[in-house]
């Protein structure tokens, strides 16, 4: 006790670089980021809808409304522009005599975002600086940095120099001889590259043609276009289904920004795979059965794509267009889906191959599979397994005549119950590491319980978590014998 009494406090753990960065931050100007990227999460397919994410050294942003029109974070400011709807009216327009399917959004939730980045200070230039006689990797050059990357002018006091060198001199120097004390005035485009004011892109949500009429004549947004009093965007995101790009009013929009815009294409014509996993799995299932486990299909439309006159890229998942330090797209972690790959990883699984041929052999004796059912036999199926995760579940081996177990995609008829008991071995043969590592901390489980089972203070047994382990064991072997008799 008296050991523990004269042990010294530990001093408090320290917070986090990137907290107390922030923290600055907050009290300090705020300094744009100098590596900004826009990536696309969801590219607008039907099975995942248009998401865009903003990634910066300061923090991770999503593009979406929030409780105020304008939001502010480290990296950028976000203002959304509410659509409205227009009359129905041809391209020329005219009235149009055949009204058209109207938008099934609520209005208030068609948005238009401006996003902009906050301005950056230029970078110091150091050899610029020494060749000037700063005092670069001394503590004198701290405050002479900031003041030059903030756009003002320093004087600086140099060393002793020949008086025939032309320098701003004070009138308070004293001149001796051939030699005086000289002051340099340094201006911040000496030193430092031009600062950048921060680039924007703009996010276009546009579902119908109701929509294109208010969106063409807004004016914030026409101040980034090519004849627009702001800088001209660096890119546009048009969140709009093909039937609306087509459309000339919509088309002469686009063309009205500068030809350095590029713009990005979130609509059903994408043709990107979003959920790899799910796919690689998949694939590999459909090597134990192919009618059980069908092959994923993706959706292509059949509708043709509109001609843009403007440069233009549609969009893919985890696709990236760089906003600093340049203007560039991204292409290194777009997800790609090799199913050749995936039949060869899992070929390389010990008796994989083995157990599903051995599989295929028995489902075409038929005899043989009746022979483990009768007219009062009752089948199990368990659910809730997701590709997400590669596993199946565990439970005792004198029950899996009469246990399947349920995949996302799994087609599975009445007549196919008798054959889901035998894809129990392949599957196990497939996912045997996972089936290892949950086994193992089951067996730490049921460790941690034996240790916590006690006498309490009184006497009595315990009634917690052994007590609720003994209980669940007692029902499973219920099962298990209920499961034999039949």
């Amino acid at each position: 006790m008296e050991a523990v009494l004269n042990r010294k406090p530990k001093p408090p753990k320290d917070t986090l670089r990137h907290v107390r960065s922030k923290e600055s931050r907050k009290h300090a100007d705020l300094h744009g980021p100098s590596n900004v990227y826009v990536q696309v999460v969801g590219a607008g397919a039907r099975d995942n809808s248009a998401s865009l994410y903003v990634f910066s050294e300061y923090n991770r942003a999503a593009v979406r409304p929030y409780t105020e029109p304008e939001y502010r974070d480290d990296t950028m400011t976000q203002k959304e522009l509410c659509q409205k709807e227009s009359e129905e009216r041809r391209s020329d327009g005219s009235e149009s005599p055949e009204p058209r399917e109207r938008s099934t959004r609520d209005p208030s939730l068609v948005v238009a975002y401006v996003c902009k980045l906050h301005p950056k200070k230029g970078n110091f230039l150091v050899h610029k600086a020494k060749e000037l006689g700063l005092p670069v990797g001394t503590a004198a050059i701290g405050p002479l940095i900031s003041a030059l990357k903030a756009g003002k002018s320093v004087t600086y006091e140099g060393k002793e120099v020949k008086s025939c060198m032309h320098a701003i001199i004070r009138c308070a120097i004293v001149v001796q001889l051939l030699h005086c004390v000289c002051v340099f005035q340094i201006q911040p485009d000496e030193v430092c590259t031009p600062a950048d004011p921060g680039p924007v892109f703009l996010v276009i949500d546009c579902p119908s043609e109701e929509f294109v009429q208010s969106l063409c004549t807004n004016q914030v947004l026409a101040r980034y276009q090519s004849a627009g009093s702001e800088r001209s965007a660096a890119l546009v995101v048009h969140v709009t289904p093909e039937e609306v790009l087509k459309t000339l009013e919509y088309q002469h929009w686009m063309e009205r920004f500068s030809s350095s815009t590029e713009h990005l294409i979130m609509n059903e014509q994408v043709f990107t795979i979003h959920q790899v996993r799910s796919h690689k799995i998949q694939t590999q299932l459909h090597l134990i059965h192919s009618e059980i486990f069908p092959e994923l299909q993706r959706y292509i439309s059949t509708e043709s794509q509109a001609a843009l006159h403007v440069p233009n890229v549609r969009a893919e998942c985890l696709l990236k267009f760089q906003l600093r330090p340049k203007a560039e797209w991204q292409r290194d972690a777009i997800l790609t889906c090799d199913r050749e790959e995936f039949i060869k990883e899992a070929a390389e699984v010990p008796n994989f191959l083995q157990e599903v041929d051995e599989c295929k052999n028995f489902q075409d004796n038929d005899s043989a599979i009746l022979s483990g059912m009768n007219m009062n036999a009752e089948f199990i199926m368990l659910t809730h397994f997701s590709q997400r995760y590669a596993k199946i579940p565990l439970f005792s081996s004198d029950v899996t005549r009469r246990v399947g177990v349920a995949f996302d995609h799994m087609r599975i008829r009445f007549g196919d119950f008798r054959i889901l008991p035998r894809l129990l071995a392949p599957l196990k043969a497939l996912f045997a590491e996972e089936i290892e590592e949950m086994e193992e901390r089951r067996g730490r489980r049921e460790l941690r319980a034996g240790k916590g089972v006690g006498a309490e203070p009184n006497g009595q047994p315990g009634e917690g978590g052994g007590a609720k382990r003994e209980n669940e064991e007692s029902d499973h072997e219920t099962t298990s014998k209920r499961m034999k008799a039949n």
